[in-house]
């Protein structure tokens, strides 16, 4: 066992004081490739700022084939054994359960294509762990510095209007899919800036230069609006305090505990009271998630729905919910169509069931356990990443950050390099057998990843074919739904043409198909013209419930059920659902809006006086 560690022995007593001492060839391309991964991932989400329908499904497979890639060069040239620790134990049994579970639950069907995400982040962390390195840890540090850096100063950009900001919201973005998100990676930057200051002994100019780009990055976390990186950042901030000066903080902390306790809970409580208030509607329709999302764990504890499931199901528990009666006035103006539980604590308890919830707890507690006893043993950098790993995780008790492939990256990589310093339980040697084992899937999984990225170029060229030869672009439509049958976006695109063409019963076939992969409105509405175009009212009918209450605040789905049910001849439902229309509050007004309340009250005056509020 000693010789398996002896190579990193040698590497942490390279890095002193966080420097970068004896860095060889294979730390820095590893370095290189790590800062790679998070710079390319940091822009990942720009495919889906832009809306491009083929684009915006691109990031999980580029995410996946960038870490097989990777994990295929370093299985090339390590010779040496790995060290494999408890904590990386419980990492690949939450993935694979992960995956597994995804698989079985799915049956007979595929699982979502949102398994590339996971699959990608399985084989990043191993990556790392097999690869993994100590004296080039400094520079990758600089090297997520100077990608928080550039996504701040894109961000500022759009804030002086220089640069198009795609949020439509208040707040700055930069190349992330929302303020939130890109709030939470200017945190994590801010720290590692703060971090790498601390310990920077060079010239005066280097001094400044970390200066600079630290306030740049907290003026964009500032302008970012995002109330839960300011507290995820003020948590990492006095965390990273009290990890650098815990032998002074210590003995007061013991003295005086009950009145700090006090102090610390009141300053976070007055904190999350002032951050609620500048935002009430948010916080209230994040309560109303949290309910919803409660009901989805209930019905399936033990198990869970799947991974990646979230984002096509929950769509469909709020429309039974509205449906049911039980939504307040209130809950219908602040309920959207979300994707997201803005907790991943829930997230995995609804996707994984308590077990995958207790392994995945059981993976961050033995890290963070392991991440406090190397800050004690002063292990250089481990206060950071020990700091990292928490932010992200406070960050996500509100949001939502491993929907993101960089703060991903940063978030495994932390706890990777955590895992480093814990004793293996056994060691992993390279033998030509075990090379052969990692080789073959990595690459069938890259061949896989490049595959799905060439099905979603076809498809992008698909919609120029349909302009001039329809008959071309079915044909192309139906070999690229043997790679993209379990995209949702690709088989409502594909459902839709079809139903445009007036072919129904096939339209009909993949837009069902595409019901188990994808939640929205419009799918609904199809589904429920289809239906109804086929003499099947009843489910029509539901289709259009569905559509009208998956996002109750709305009056154009509302409308197209108005429109159903005369269009079917049942007089009292179409009455009601105009009376619902008429007396429904209007969030945004529009013309739009003033039509479809005044096509309701015009129904009820021609059948019969009717007390209508106005």
């Amino acid at each position: 066992m000693e010789q398996v560690i002896t190579t990193e022995s040698r590497a942490d007593s390279g890095s002193v004081a966080g420097r970068d001492t004896g860095l060889n060839i294979k730390s820095f391309l590893l370095a290189l490739s790590l800062t790679l991964m998070v710079s390319v991932t940091s822009f990942l989400d720009y495919f889906k700022i832009r809306e491009i329908f083929w684009a915006v499904e691109l990031p999980p497979y580029l995410f996946c084939a960038m870490a097989c890639f990777f994990m295929v060069s370093i299985i090339s040239f390590r010779k040496d054994a790995a060290g494999i620790s408890i904590i990386d134990v419980a990492i690949l049994a939450f993935f694979f359960y992960s995956v597994v579970s995804a698989y079985i639950l799915a049956s007979p069907f595929l699982p979502v294509d949102r398994i590339y995400s996971l699959a990608g982040c399985i084989i990043y962390y191993s990556w790392i762990r097999l690869g993994f390195f100590r004296n080039g840890m400094v520079t990758v540090l600089y090297g997520i510095l100077l990608v928080s850096f550039l996504q701040a100063s894109w961000g500022l950009l759009q804030y002086f209007a220089l640069l198009p900001s795609f949020a439509g919201r208040p707040g700055i973005q930069g190349g992330f899919i929302n303020p939130g998100i890109y709030g939470c990676f200017m945190a994590v930057g801010l720290i590692i800036g703060l971090y790498l200051a601390g310990i920077y002994r060079g010239p005066k100019l280097g001094l400044i230069l970390l200066a600079i780009a630290n306030l740049i990055i907290a003026a964009a976390l500032v302008f970012s609006l995002s109330r839960t990186a300011y507290v995820a950042a003020i948590s990492g901030i006095c965390l990273l305090l009290f990890f650098s000066f815990k032998d002074k903080i210590r003995p007061l902390f013991i003295r005086f505990w009950p009145l700090l306790t006090v102090i610390i809970a009141a300053v976070f409580a007055a904190l999350a009271y002032y951050l609620w208030q500048r935002n009430t509607l948010s916080v209230s329709g994040r309560f109303l998630i949290w309910k919803i999302s409660a009901r989805m764990f209930t019905e399936h504890p033990l198990w869970g729905i799947g991974y990646g499931n979230f984002f096509t199901e929950y769509g469909n528990y709020q429309a039974a919910y509205f449906q049911s009666g039980k939504g307040a006035p209130q809950e219908i103006q602040t309920a959207g169509l979300n994707y997201y539980p803005f907790n991943e604590l829930l997230r995995v308890a609804i996707e994984n069931g308590i077990i995958g919830l207790g392994l995945f707890i059981s993976a961050i507690v033995l890290a963070c356990i392991q991440g406090w006893r190397s800050v004690k043993a002063k292990v250089p950098n481990a206060a950071l990443f020990t700091t990292l790993l928490i932010v992200i995780l406070v960050f996500g008790m509100f949001s939502y950050p491993f929907q993101s492939a960089a703060i991903n990256c940063v978030f495994y990589f932390s706890i990777a390099v955590i895992a480093s310093g814990q004793k293996p339980l056994f060691a992993f040697r390279f033998s030509r057998m075990a090379k052969v084992a990692l080789f073959i899937p990595a690459c069938l999984l890259l061949l896989l990843c490049l595959q799905k990225i060439n099905a979603l170029l076809s498809w992008r060229k698909i919609e120029k074919t349909m302009l001039y030869s329809e008959g071309d672009a079915f044909r192309q439509y139906e070999k690229t739904y043997r790679v993209l049958g379990n995209n949702g976006a690709f088989l409502f695109n594909y459902g839709a043409e079809l139903g445009e063409m007036g072919i129904n019963d096939k339209s009909l076939q993949i837009l069902s198909l595409a019901k188990r992969y994808l939640s929205d409105v419009e799918l609904s509405t199809r589904l429920a013209m289809l239906n109804s175009k086929l003499h099947q009212e009843k489910q029509a009918e539901q289709y259009y419930l569905t559509a009208a209450y998956m996002d109750p605040k709305r009056f154009v789905p509302l409308d197209n059920l108005f429109i159903f049910y005369q269009n079917t001849r049942q007089t009292q439902k179409a009455q009601n659902m105009a009376l619902l229309i008429i007396n429904k509050p209007v969030k945004v007004p529009s013309a739009k809006i003033a039509v479809i309340k005044n096509a309701a009250r015009q129904y009820l005056q021609n059948l019969a006086p009717v007390d209508i509020k106005n």
